[in-house]
């Protein structure tokens, strides 16, 4: 799984938890997270040159053009990716050809996900400062 680094409080999306991030010179220094029994706990920087810890959620899929070969044949949806207009047409006219007419396929370029989202291990949990 990949991540990106938070810069704001809001970034972090968690539901139930209030979290506040201690700025100083545009560096994070300190996380606080406080639940609602009122439960604490504070994430500061180690004593490095910095000063400054990251904190990583997941990041957004990776996606790319893609030509689909997208509609309905014999009353089957198709939606079938494929990386150049070439061989998206050359499949299009293989099912024409198969189902012999009467389809409303249609080749299209569009944005897909290109890389399927992984489980998190729990080397990806760990926090280094």
């Amino acid at each position: 799984m990949k991540f990106k680094s938070v810069k704001t409080a809001a970034e972090l999306g968690l539901v139930g938890v209030n979290v506040e991030l201690t700025v100083v010179d545009g560096s994070v220094q300190a996380v606080t997270l406080r639940d609602r029994a009122g439960h604490l706990a504070v994430i500061r920087a180690a004593d490095s040159y910095s000063k400054a810890i990251t904190i990583l959620v997941p990041a957004p899929p990776e996606t790319a053009k893609r030509h689909m070969v997208t509609g309905t044949a014999c009353g089957l949806t198709v939606d079938e990716p494929f990386e150049t207009a070439y061989e998206a047409t050359e499949r299009l006219r293989e099912l024409e050809r198969a189902v012999g007419g009467g389809t409303n396929l249609r080749v299209e370029e569009r944005d897909v996900v290109v890389e399927p989202a992984e489980k998190t291990t729990a080397r990806d949990d760990e926090v280094s400062f």
